[in-house]
């Protein structure tokens, strides 16, 4: 019955939204997995190393310094070379054509994904960070067309929904990364009836 409703769902998210197949099935994925997550007390996962990890022995002064570090430096390398990241990924064939650093640009792309991944991992879990890459992106091309708006929309509904979910975390007594994931599909489905109206 449930496996029939997720994929009655990922049908209706590639077909009236427009959203491409692995997209949609990654959506109904971790949507899933969080409000499990939310309705089992943060109880469905379940650690496959018992012992303790590196992270567990440094200082929380350092990982909050490492992880400032980390945001700002991707940040900044962002802003430094928007340009040629927005070559690279609006048409790759194009940005190699007119003489861009297409293989330099990706690397850079694969970088600051990598940055992002870890520094999030600690935060939300391995899960739960790649939601929270694809929705904030996937929620803002619902609305805006041009690239920078959707960056610049794909940041400001993350940290909504960051908070927000944070929050009601807090209130409710709920697992934080779920609740964060159950934000951002909120969102998604928000901007995407908001997509569809104004047609």
């Amino acid at each position: 019955m449930c496996g029939a409703l997720a994929g009655f769902v990922t049908a209706l998210l590639q077909t009236k939204l427009g959203v491409q197949p692995i997209l949609a099935g990654i959506i109904t994925m971790t949507a899933l997995y969080s409000i499990n997550l939310m309705v089992m007390d943060n109880k469905a996962n379940l650690p496959l190393a018992q012992g303790e990890s590196i992270y567990h022995n440094l200082p929380g002064m350092l990982l909050s310094g490492l992880a400032a570090i980390g945001v700002a430096a991707v940040l900044v390398l962002f802003v430094r070379f928007y340009h040629q990241l927005f070559a690279v990924t609006f048409d790759e064939t194009f940005a190699r054509a007119t003489g861009g650093q297409a293989e330099a640009c990706n690397m850079l792309l694969a970088l600051l994904t990598a940055v992002t991944i870890v520094l999030g991992m600690r935060v939300m879990g391995t899960m739960l960070i790649s939601s929270l890459i694809i929705f904030p992106a996937l929620t803002a091309m619902r609305v805006c067309r041009s690239f920078k708006s959707v960056t610049l929309c794909a940041a400001a509904v993350s940290v909504v929904c960051f908070f927000v979910g944070l929050c009601t975390s807090y209130l409710l007594s709920t697992a934080a990364g779920a609740t964060v994931v159950v934000a951002n599909i909120l969102a998604f489905l928000i901007f995407a009836a908001v997509g569809r109206l104004r047609g």
